[in-house]
């Protein structure tokens, strides 16, 4: 971050929030990959990375980085949907707590948070456009 560049409360939280995500989403597709299943990396490797480009510009959160990241989210919620009715019909019980605070509330409130934490691009002056920024 810029010396410039101060974070708010909401980008802060956020920026953890994604970090922890892109570290389970890792470790998730590594375990995919040493059980034996290199096609189960593809998903949870495109988010992580995706996570990662988006949380390097967490502190001017562009409008691509934006869909990333709420992609991301989106697709953890609708993995979460399909775990959530397999378990039940399946084995007769919900997810575990942690699965449900790492599947769902999290991704929540990164949406959440992404929301407060959105401030309007700078405009650039005439001033800049003219002679540049510096």
């Amino acid at each position: 971050m810029s010396e410039g560049m101060c974070m708010t409360s909401p980008q802060l939280l956020l920026r953890i929030i994604l970090i922890v995500q892109a570290t389970l989403l890792g470790v998730s597709g590594l375990e995919s990959l040493v059980l034996g299943n290199p096609l189960a990396l593809l998903i949870p490797g495109l988010a992580t990375a995706g996570l990662i480009l988006a949380i390097r510009r967490i502190d001017r959160i562009p409008t691509w980085s934006r869909r990333v990241i709420r992609m991301v989210e989106w697709t953890v919620l609708v993995t979460a949907a399909i775990n959530l009715l397999l378990a039940i019909f399946m084995n007769q019980r919900l997810l575990e707590p942690v699965v449900i605070a790492t599947q769902v509330v999290a991704p929540l409130a990164v949406l959440g948070l992404l929301k407060r934490s959105i401030t309007p691009p700078v405009v650039p002056t005439r001033k800049d456009l003219v002679h540049g920024s510096r």
